[in-house]
C-alpha cells in the first residue's frame, strides 16, 4: 500500500534525497503516489521542525561536572542528602537545556533522549575485548547522573535505552531513519563527543556542543573519519593502525569508530522501540519481520542475465592463465554478489546465502597462492550494503569441510576452507549473525568416537572460525540429537533442517526420535546463548527422487517454526529459488518482506 503525498511535497523530498540520501529515492518513488487533485499543497506546510537528539550520557555528565565545579567554589563538600545541591543539580540542567530549546524551537517534551546501555554489554566489545577498558566511571559523579537521569525521566515524551547500544549508536540509527521519514527536517544531535562528527556528512544535520551551545563544523566529514581510523582513539582506548596494509587493524577499528559498522540486530532494536505512529513511516523493507525467509546462492531471475557469484574455473586452465585470470573471476563474482544484495532489498527477501565459489581456488593447495586484499573494496561495499539494506549474509561450506576426520591432512585443508569462508565474513564486517554452516560429517563406524573427535578438533579451528561455526543434522549420520549433544559441549548453535529430520526417521527406523516441535526449546537455547539470530532450513522431498533430494517448492512450513515466539530466519532451499519465496510469500501473506 502506498502513501499519497502532494506534488510538490513530493518534488521536494525526491530533491532532498538526490541530494542527502541518494539510496533512499528509489524506495521512496515505490512507497509514494502523488494525489490526483487539483490544489496543491504549499511547499511551506511542510513540516520543517527540527529533530533533537540529546546523548543523555554526554549532556548529563557535563551537567554534573558543571554544577559540581560552580558548589566547590562555595568551600561545600557536595552530598546526595544536600538538598539545596540536588536542585541545584536539577536547576542546571533544565536552564542549560533550556537555552536550546530557544535555539531549536523545540521544547524539551519533544526532544528524544538517547542513553547508553551497560558499558560491559556494549556490542564493540565482542570484537576488541579491550573497548573503553581504560574508563572508569567516577564513582563521585555516578550517584548524581543516576539521580538526574531519574529525576528528567518524566520531562521526555521518547527516552531509547537499546540492549548492547551506546547512544552514538541509536542516534546514528535514528539519524538514518529521519532522514528518510522526515527528509525536509533539520536533525540536531547534542553532545560533546567528536565520534559524531561522521554524522555530518548528512547535509540536514548539525552537531551541538552543549558547553556553549556552537555547532561543530567540519568541512569533510568522511576525511575526519578515516583519520580517526587510522590514528584511533585514545578516549575509548582504540589503538591506532600500525600497518595500513593490515585489514585485520582496518576493521577492527572501523568496528570501533564508523557508525556504518553498527550491526543489523542494533538497527532491528531501534526500530522495535519507535513508537507505533513512527514504525509505520518506517521503510518497508526496513522493518523487522519475525519471520524471514532466505535465498540459497542463486537467483533464476538475475542467473539468467548472467549474474552470479560462483564463476570458476578448472585448475588446469588456472595453472596455464595464471592467478590474475582467478582474480578477474573473482572480482566478477563480487561485483554480482553486491547487485544481487541490491536486488534481494529491493524484492523482500532479507537474508542470502552466498556462494562459496566466489574465489576460484583460494584454498586449493596445487593452486598458486592469492590472497583477498585485491578485492578488499568489493568486499567492503559488499558488506556496507547488506548493512543498509538489513539482509543477513551466510555461508554454507562444501561438505569436505570435514571436522570430526582422523585424517590430519583432510583436517588441515578443512581449517584452511573454513578459514577464507571466516575471513570474507570478516573482511566485509558482518556481525555475529553471518554464520557458516556445516555439517557433521563421516562417523567412521563409530559414532561415539567421531562425536568426541568432533569436539577436539572444534578448539583447533582458527578463532575467527570458531565464532562462525554452527552445526546442521543431516539425513544419514548426524540426527538433531548428536548435533545437540555436540553443540551443547561446544557452545555452538544448531542449525534445524526440517527435511533432514524427516530423512534421518526414514532412514534409520529403529531409532526413536522426538517429534521435532519437542526440541525447539533446546535448539533456540543455542542460539540465545550466544546472542545470535536462530536459523533454520526447509526444504520438500523431490517426488520419485532419491531420499533427500529437494523439490522446486515447498510445501508448508510446519507450524512449530511459525508458532516459535522470537524472530527468527528461514532458508528456503528450493530448486526455483526465489520463486519458491515468493509462493511462500503466497501461502503465508504475513511473511511477505516486498515493498
Amino acid at each position: 500500500m502506498t502513501n499519497k503525498v502532494s506534488k510538490t511535497e513530493y518534488e521536494y523530498i525526491i530533491n532532498f534525497l538526490s541530494s542527502h540520501a541518494p539510496h533512499t529515492v528509489d524506495l521512496f518513488k515505490k512507497e509514494n503516489t502523488l494525489f490526483n487533485s487539483v490544489k496543491d499543497v504549499p511547499i511551506k506546510e511542510i513540516d520543517n521542525t527540527p529533530i533533537v537528539l540529546i546523548d543523555s550520557c554526554s549532556f548529563t555528565y557535563y551537567r554534573v561536572t558543571a554544577t559540581f565545579a560552580w558548589y566547590k567554589k562555595n568551600s561545600k563538600i557536595p552530598n546526595l542528602d544536600d538538598t539545596e545541591f540536588m536542585e541545584a543539580l536539577k536547576t542546571q540542567y533544565l536552564s542549560c537545556l533550556a537555552k536550546f530549546v530557544k535555539i531549536s524551537g523545540v521544547v524539551i517534551n519533544d526532544m528524544y533522549l538517547i542513553r547508553d546501555c551497560p558499558r560491559d554489554t556494549i556490542w564493540r566489545i565482542k570484537h576488541y575485548s579491550e573497548y573503553k577498558k581504560n574508563r572508569s566511571i567516577d564513582s563521585g559523579y555516578g550517584p548524581y547522573i543516576k539521580y538526574l537521569n531519574n529525576e528528567m525521566s518524566n520531562k521526555y515524551k521518547h527516552i531509547f535505552r537499546i540492549e548492547e547500544a551506546e547512544a552514538d549508536d541509536v542516534i546514528s540509527i535514528l539519524v538514518d531513519l529521519f532522514t528518510i521519514m522526515y527528509p525536509n527536517r533539520p536533525i540536531y544531535i547534542v553532545s560533546g563527543d567528536s565520534d559524531y562528527v561522521q554524522l555530518l556528512k548528512y547535509k540536514n544535520v548539525k552537531l551541538y556542543n552543549p558547553k556553549k551551545w556552537q555547532p561543530i563544523d567540519c568541512e569533510n566529514p568522511e576525511e575526519y573519519l578515516q583519520n580517526k581510523i587510522m590514528s584511533g582513539d585514545k578516549s575509548d582506548n582504540v589503538p591506532s593502525i600500525k600497518n595500513k596494509e593490515c585489514f585485520k587493524e582496518i576493521l577492527r577499528n572501523n568496528m570501533l569508530i564508523n557508525m556504518e559498522y553498527i550491526p543489523r540486530y542494533i538497527q532491528d532494536r531501534v526500530i522495535s522501540a519507535l513508537p507505533e505512529y513512527l514504525k509505520t513511516l518506517v521503510p518497508a523493507n526496513m522493518r523487522p519481520k519475525h519471520i524471514q525467509l532466505g535465498l540459497c546462492c542463486i537467483n533464476t531471475i538475475l542467473r539468467d542475465k548472467d549474474i552470479f557469484c560462483s564463476r570458476t574455473m578448472r585448475l588446469s586452465t588456472l595453472m596455464t592463465k595464471g592467478v590474475e585470470e582467478a582474480k578477474r573471476l573473482a572480482l566478477q563474482n563480487c561485483q554480482d554478489m553486491i547487485t544481487m544484495i541490491k536486488w534481494n532489498a529491493e524484492n523482500g527477501i532479507r537474508f542470502f546465502r552466498l556462494s562459496s565459489d566466489i574465489f576460484p581456488h583460494i584454498s586449493n593447495p596445487e593452486a598458486p597462492k592469492y590472497t583477498l586484499d585485491f578485492s578488499q573494496h568489493l568486499l567492503t561495499e559488499g558488506g556496507k550494503l547488506a548493512r543498509q539494506y538489513k539482509q543477513r549474509l551466510t555461508f554454507h561450506p562444501g561438505q569436505f569441510n570435514v571436522i570430526p576426520t582422523p585424517n590430519e591432512n583432510v583436517f588441515e585443508k578443512t581449517c584452511i576452507e573454513l578459514g577464507i569462508h571466516a575471513e570474507i565474513l570478516d573482511r566485509m564486517g558482518c556481525d555475529q549473525d553471518s554464520i557458516m554452516v556445516i555439517h557433521g560429517g563421516g562417523l567412521y563406524g563409530d559414532k561415539k568416537t567421531a562425536i568426541a573427535r568432533f569436539i577436539t578438533n572444534f578448539y583447533r579451528l582458527p578463532e575467527n572460525v570458531q565464532r562462525r561455526l554452527v552445526l546442521e543434522n543431516c539425513e544419514k549420520s548426524y540426527s538433531v540429537e548428536d548435533c545437540l549433544e555436540i553443540c551443547e559441549k561446544i557452545n555452538i548453535p544448531h542449525v534445524f533442517d526440517t527435511h533432514h529430520y524427516e530423512c534421518y526417521n526414514l532412514l534409520h527406523p529403529n531409532e526413536r526420535l522426538l517429534p521435532a516441535a519437542e526440541y525447539i526449546p533446546r535448539i533456540l537455547e543455542t542460539w540465545n546463548r550466544r546472542g545470535i539470530k536462530p536459523k533454520f532450513h526447509i526444504s520438500t522431498q523431490c517426488c520419485g527422487g532419491r531420499v533427500g533430494k529437494h523439490a522446486d517448492y515447498i510445501d508448508k512450513i510446519p507450524d512449530y517454526l511459525l508458532n516459535i515466539s522470537q524472530p527468527v530466519d528461514i532458508a528456503v532451499e528450493a530448486k526455483d529459488k526465489e520463486q519458491a519465496i515468493y509462493d511462500l510469500y503466497k501461502k503465508y501473506p504475513q511473511l511477505d518482506a516486498r515493498v
